[in-house]
């Protein structure tokens, strides 16, 4: 047995040959038809051995009058005792001349006068109701001659033909009853063992020849069963196999016009059915799976850049595809970018779909790979763009709502992947999209200052709560650097405010770019900054500062203020450390003493580091 599709199931393998459909009608036809030759050859062997009895019954009835006759003449002509023998010996050449088997002489009363057959001489048979004697009680001339087949004591079959002897009036002159009709009886037998054995063999062909006709009907049976049914069935059943196995593609072959022929081409088309019916349970199982993922997984994330690799890493799962990306525009003034073909996420400034269709180098890296005129085709006009091309499927899905695109999503399929990606689907996919990217860019532009792109303050001040209750819960380090720009006010008053937010937003920049990834930039207020270290030890505290006043003040900031005109501003900071001291501090105090360590360094001069400990108070 064979593992069927099914749990709990088998399905049968080979069929043995004893069990095959062609077999059974086969023996079954060869059975009728050996029964129907031998009734008939019964029936006939039945009418010829009639016939053939009649005829030698009639040929029987002539040999046994003569013989009769014969023997009457010899009867007639006297000589008392001794006549009878003379009768024996007469009788006896009749058996040699006329094929008889026995002859027998009877009285009327059954004695036996004369016979061939030295046993029943002297004898006598009973003439009363005796099958062996047919008509013997009888005595009437008239119902003469009697035949029947009788068996002796010995066993041996006969053909009796009895026959009497009339009273004549010859017979006057021994015997001298007038009323007498009959003066006794011959019996003449025939010897029944050669038409027995005859019949028998006649019998015995007829079988023969009959089991000769039945297995040849048997073999032609077979074959034209088996090449007009039994094949074209075995091929169905084969290909129900196949697709038991989950062989979608099995098709049976329409080798014919008749009903097996027809039977095969409706199964075919129910198969067809059923594999369209699959597909589109697949294709919903697939849509249904992936949507839900996706909702799933990128609501865990707000981030723009951790939904864009979360989309990336749920695509490359659910839909295998050959090359995978995803842009989208944040709300702080940048794009990123996730691919399968990079773990680095890219990044640029601007807009996104001035730097896709523009051509920008870094978009075009992203997009290395993919046909490039079809992302420009469904960001121009943010329409799906689907496409064959290198033996792979291509499609495009812009996002974005009110004319204005937020992200793109292109993809690569070869023709081995698990799925084909159809309109719907995509559909479905870009407006659940869309749905995340703009949750994030909200979530973006509610928590960042649009100035500098680091977390506003009141985002900072919850994070830090956090990391505050964390620090607490499991022993863990936590301090924040408090950072001011050094002589801001004069920046603004000697160039203006926009060489002031410039100065503003390539600080945070050079901020973003020194910490790590776990440390959280903020802007405080103003010219201030505020930065969250978590895991960080105390005396580590002015390593960590001195690194990112180095960072800031590492060269002056380029300018550009209207009229092109590029001013180079040097930009120092003064950094102020304080570590969390654990059970009973608070967020605020923490800033508080942070706060105090950075008026130390303006103090102190300016473009220096200054911490507070978790004991002493501070030192510089």
């Amino acid at each position: 047995m064979v593992a069927g599709a099914y749990p709990g199931r088998e399905v049968p393998g080979h069929v043995p040959w004893w069990q095959r459909i062609s077999v059974r009608i086969g023996v079954g036809a060869m059975l009728v038809l050996v029964a129907a030759l031998v009734v008939v050859g019964w029936l006939v062997t039945r009418q010829e051995e009639r016939l053939y009895g009649e005829q030698h019954t009639a040929h029987a009835h002539k040999i046994s009058s003569l013989v009769a006759e014969g023997l009457v003449r010899r009867m007639l002509a006297g000589g008392g005792a001794a006549a009878w023998d003379g009768v024996t010996r007469e009788a006896s050449t009749y058996i040699e001349t006329a094929g008889v088997g026995r002859i027998s002489v009877l009285a009327r009363n059954g004695s036996v006068k004369a016979s061939t057959d030295p046993s029943l001489r002297g004898g006598s048979i009973e003439v009363a109701g005796n099958p062996a004697c047919p008509g013997c009680d009888g005595m009437v001339p008239e119902q003469f001659p009697v035949t029947r087949a009788v068996v002796d004591a010995a066993g041996q079959h006969w053909l009796r033909v009895v026959s009497a002897v009339p009273a004549r009036p010859e017979c006057k002159g021994c015997h001298q009853d007038p009323g007498e009709k009959l003066r006794g009886l011959v019996l003449v037998d025939f010897d029944l063992t050669p038409l027995n054995q005859a019949a028998a063999e006649r019998r015995r062909g007829l079988l023969l020849i009959g089991l000769a006709c039945g297995l040849v009907s048997l073999v032609l049976i077979y074959w034209l069963f088996r090449r007009s049914v039994l094949e074209p069935v075995e091929v169905l059943v084969d290909t129900a196999g196949r697709l038991a196995g989950g062989d979608l593609q099995a098709r049976a072959p329409v080798a014919e016009r008749g009903e097996l022929g027809h039977l095969a081409a409706h199964f075919n088309h129910m198969v067809d059915r059923i594999e369209d019916q699959v597909a589109r349970l697949e294709s919903s199982n697939l849509e249904s799976g992936l949507l839900y993922t996706l909702v799933v997984e990128v609501s865990r994330n707000m981030e723009m850049s951790a939904v864009a690799s979360t989309v990336v890493r749920v695509l490359e799962q659910k839909l295998a595809p050959a090359f995978v990306a995803f842009f989208a525009e944040s709300a702080d003034g940048t794009w990123v970018c996730a691919s399968d073909r990079s773990e680095a996420l890219f990044t640029g400034e601007g807009a996104l779909a001035p730097a896709l269709l523009g051509q920008e180098p870094l978009a075009r890296e992203a997009l290395d790979g993919f046909p490039l005129s079809m992302a420009q085709a469904a960001v121009a006009s943010l329409e799906l763009q689907l496409g064959v091309g290198g033996g792979a499927l291509h499609f495009a899905v812009p996002l974005g709502s009110g004319g204005r695109l937020s992200g793109l999503l292109v993809c690569s399929m070869e023709g081995a992947s698990r799925v084909q990606a159809d309109e719907e689907l995509l559909a479905n996919l870009g407006g659940h999209l869309t749905l995340a990217v703009e949750n994030s860019r909200n979530y973006t532009g509610a928590v960042t200052d649009p100035l500098t792109r680091c977390r506003n303050r009141r985002y900072g001040l919850a994070r830090l709560d956090e990391a505050a209750y964390a620090s607490r819960r499991h022993e863990i380090e936590l301090a924040v650097a408090m950072l001011d720009i050094d002589h801001f006010k004069r920046i603004n008053d000697s160039h203006g405010h926009p060489a002031g937010d410039q100065v503003l937003r390539e600080t945070a920049r050079r901020l973003m770019d020194t910490i790590r990834k776990a440390d959280v930039p903020i802007r405080y207020g103003g010219e201030e900054f505020l930065v969250i270290l978590p895991q960080t030890r105390e005396e580590d505290l002015a390593a960590v500062g001195e690194r990112l006043r180095a960072a800031v003040g590492a060269a002056p900031v380029r300018v550009v203020l209207p009229g092109n005109v590029v001013l180079e501003i040097a930009v120092s900071v003064s950094v102020g450390l304080a570590s969390y001291r654990g059970e009973g501090d608070e967020a605020d105090a923490l800033i508080a003493r942070a706060d105090q360590a950075l008026y130390r360094a303006k103090a102190g001069g300016r473009n220096r580091v200054e911490v507070v400990g978790g004991d002493d108070g501070g030192q510089a």
